[in-house]
């Protein structure tokens, strides 16, 4: 299993590959979670090497590929994130 950040992306946090099952798991921004099925590891090489994950992720994989929505771990996930903001 790989992993990868996107820290500058305003799409895409996360993103997880099973090769052995071809699974795609990505966290996006928003909180969502999603599992996509049936994901070839071109595909996973072309979004985790590329400039722009939201940009790979629109013209590569939307409308695609097989997928289901993933429940966040539970409250304290939101409360953690939320948490990281800084107050003005």
């Amino acid at each position: 299993m790989e992993e990868r950040s996107f820290r500058t992306s305003t799409v895409i946090r996360r993103v997880r590959y099973d090769e052995g099952v071809e699974e795609l798991t990505i966290w996006f921004v928003s909180g969502n979670i999603y599992r996509y099925s049936r994901v070839p590891v071109l595909v996973w090489d072309g979004l985790s090497t590329a400039k722009s994950a939201g940009t790979y992720f629109n013209k590569h994989i939307t409308g695609r590929y097989r997928y289901e929505e993933v429940d966040p771990p539970g409250p304290s996930y939101k409360r953690a994130r939320k948490s990281t903001k800084q107050k003005r």
